[in-house]
């Protein structure tokens, strides 16, 4: 029980309850990205020894026992940078997950408070992720209404699209990082895109070795 004069209220309680679910998706996201990256940087590896056309024994224990250890304890940044200097392999979304990744360090090391080795030049603390919006676009009249919310009605036949944009939350040094319930789903979109882009980068390198890969439907 918590102590005398110390009970939260329910609508405190939702509240804490609620920022420690996405802090805790945001710390498991990461860590789970991360392991991607780990079996990214092999595959990069074994589409290069699968284009010499032969393997020695030395060879492929340092691609499924050595490397594998030495992979997994590099930092996150590493392991981007990793990928792009020895293979070329890199995303469009990088500066994205990267700021997810110093936001998640903040909430792991400095329990979320703001502090000295998270911020930039302007002390502050930027995270950049992909949001979706909704738009629908009048058949007739072109006009666009955005559907952000469940009561919207139009008024005309209307074309459905959907939009990719950039959404930027800034925390001040010393504030507390607290998400948004919505940015949950903006995470989800910004490293799924992340790794939809990735997995082509790779692709695109085998295919730069000279490897065919099977058609997709």
């Amino acid at each position: 029980m918590p102590a005398n004069g110390a009970q939260l209220t329910h609508d405190e309680a939702k509240v804490e309850a609620q920022d420690w679910l996405l802090r805790g998706f945001l710390r498991d996201a990461i860590e789970g990205t991360g392991l991607f990256l780990d079996e990214c940087l092999q595959v990069c590896e074994l589409l290069t020894l699968a284009a010499k056309g032969f393997a020695k024994s030395a060879e492929l224990n340092r691609i499924f026992n050595d490397l594998p250890r030495v992979n997994h304890k590099l930092h996150f940044p590493q392991k981007l940078n990793k990928l792009e200097r020895e293979f070329g392999v890199a995303s469009r979304f990088n500066a994205n997950v990267l700021t997810l990744n110093k936001e998640r360090t903040c909430v792991v090391h400095r329990l979320g408070v703001v502090s000295i080795p998270d911020v930039d030049d302007n002390d502050m603390l930027k995270i950049n992720l992909q949001h979706v919006k909704f738009i629908a676009r009048g058949l007739e009249s072109g006009q666009e209404i955005t559907l952000d919310r469940p009561d919207i009605v139009t008024t005309e036949d209307s074309m459905l699209e959907v939009h990719f944009v950039d959404h930027e939350r800034q925390f001040m040094m010393g504030e507390k990082v607290k998400l948004e319930a919505h940015e949950l789903y903006d995470m989800i979109i910004t490293l799924w895109r992340f790794g939809l882009d990735v997995a082509q980068a790779i692709e695109a390198y085998g295919k730069s070795l000279g490897i065919e890969f099977p058609a997709t439907q």
